[in-house]
């Protein structure tokens, strides 16, 4: 019967602090996120207007990784017109956005002259394109999420 009660407690024990954890992250971001929103670092502009360069993006297996050496990626959103230059292909395409929310339809290959190496990272990134449905910008960074929030692409200004 001790035994019992002992394996009962220490079960209780392990949810109770298993739930604290949870609780104190949840309030620890709730935290990060009213800093940030009341210093006026993070903004939802209504749109991404402007030229970026790719910081990082997620590749085809789930990571995320820098642009090849060689084959820098940029990107400038004006107007709703979204053009990209991904080392050796351009792109052009549409997008819209508003209030945080992004939809970028799949962009039109203008030229591409790539090898295999800078193919797979251009088919990578149009694909993180297409995923996007949320944007941000903190800072001097504009950060593209899918609909799950996982960010897809971080660029940074010009």
């Amino acid at each position: 019967m001790s035994n019992n009660i002992n394996q009962s407690l220490g079960e209780n024990v392990r949810k109770f602090s298993k739930n604290l954890n949870r609780s104190l992250s949840l309030c620890l971001l709730l935290c990060i996120l009213l800093l940030n929103s009341v210093s006026g670092e993070v903004t939802t502009p209504s749109t991404p207007d402007g030229s970026w360069t790719v910081e990082q993006y997620r590749s085809s297996n789930g990571d995320l990784v820098f642009p090849l050496t060689g084959y820098p990626i940029s990107v400038v959103f004006h107007d709703e017109i979204i053009s990209i230059a991904a080392g050796c292909s351009n792109y052009t395409g549409q997008y819209t956005a508003a209030g945080g929310a992004m939809i970028i339809p799949c962009p039109v290959t203008m030229n591409e002259t790539c090898d295999t190496s800078g193919g797979t990272q251009a088919t990578a990134f149009i694909e993180n394109l297409k995923n996007t449905a949320l944007f941000q910008v903190n800072l001097s960074h504009l950060l593209l999420y899918d609909d799950d929030e996982e960010l897809l692409i971080s660029l940074i200004t010009k």
